[in-house]
């Protein structure tokens, strides 16, 4: 009796603990700490890197391609949003995109889109604008699953990634909506109490819709143009040869997607150095490699900035079809 009180008790302070444990700021951390112990373990090598007037030219091409990305990520976006019926010239998508891409920078990874959310929510339902919102990191993992698969088998890795477009097929993209909008939803609206208190907040916005051909094409783009703001830093560092370039791609959107399903640090900040770390680390010089990426994670942020201060200080830019 007293034993069976005790496992019992037991299994409910082990429950309890698990419960309170935050897997991404787990992981999180563990990335920091490895990429942190690598750049300790190789401060002499790294010391000894050096960045010529051609590498230099090489990270203004990865600053720009970087910049560049971000647009065609909103136009991924935009085409999205006219498959699930939604077009309204008065919204201008890339815009909106680009003004609240900065927000992914904060801590929680998820203000973006909240701030996404609300802007639609002028023009439809709350219910519909959070769909809209949240499928879009769903078509990047589509995309960068699709990119992951030309690295040839990996363990079996292959078979997801080769079925990973399915997703956006109408009823497992109805189910797996559903369980998001359940987990993500709760964590990014919180402020919002008033919505969870009444059923209408899970209601379905359920069009009947075409397959995103079109959007997930442009996703698909838009990490590849991502991937070769990557590479000229590799370039930097003359270790870009060392790897198939498929090989390369195939890594890179695998790190990138890891890093967007663990956002628990502003911009995935780690969790993608961590994964390129662990994936080729063995197989290019870890003090190029990691210089590298120092520079990639550089030249990436300042592209977030300067692309948010163009639209901000040009505010009569045009992008055709905005």
């Amino acid at each position: 009796m007293l034993t069976s009180k005790i496992i019992n008790c037991s299994h409910t302070i082990y429950k309890s603990i698990l419960s309170n444990i935050n897997l991404k700021l787990c992981i999180t951390i563990v990335s920091l700490y490895f990429v942190g112990y690598s750049i300790y373990g190789n401060l002499d090598a790294l010391n000894n890197q050096n960045i010529g007037i051609y590498g230099f030219l090489w990270l203004v091409i990865g600053t720009v391609l970087s910049m560049l990305s971000i647009i065609v990520n909103g136009y991924a976006w935009k085409f999205l949003l006219e498959n699930l019926g939604f077009s309204n010239s008065r919204f201008k998508v890339i815009k909106s995109f680009v003004n609240t891409n900065l927000y992914k920078y904060l801590p929680g990874g998820v203000w973006h889109l909240i701030s996404r959310v609300k802007l639609l929510s002028e023009y439809m339902s709350f219910e519909r604008a959070l769909e809209n919102v949240l499928l879009e990191p769903l078509l990047m993992l589509v995309a960068g699953l699709m990119l992951v698969s030309i690295g040839g088998w990996q363990s079996g890795i292959f078979l997801i990634c080769l079925f990973s477009p399915c997703i956006f097929l109408p009823v497992l993209r109805e189910w797996i909506l559903t369980k998001i909008k359940l987990i993500k939803g709760k964590n990014i609206y919180q402020y919002k109490k008033d919505q969870y208190s009444d059923n209408r907040y899970f209601e379905k916005y359920l069009p009947k819709l075409r397959y995103p051909f079109k959007a997930l094409f442009v996703e698909i783009v838009f990490l590849l143009v991502r991937f070769y703001g990557f590479w000229c830093c590799l370039n930097v560092f003359s270790i870009a040869n060392i790897l198939t370039l498929r090989d390369q791609i195939s890594v890179f959107s695998f790190a990138w997607i890891v890093g967007l399903i663990v956002p628990a640090a502003p911009g995935g900040v780690g969790v993608f150095e961590a994964i390129i770390l662990f994936k080729i680390g063995n197989l290019i010089p870890s003090a190029p490699l990691l210089a590298s990426l120092l520079c990639y994670r550089l030249i990436s942020t300042i592209a977030d900035i300067m692309i948010r201060l163009i639209f901000s200080i040009v505010p009569k830019i045009r992008i055709k079809a905005v």
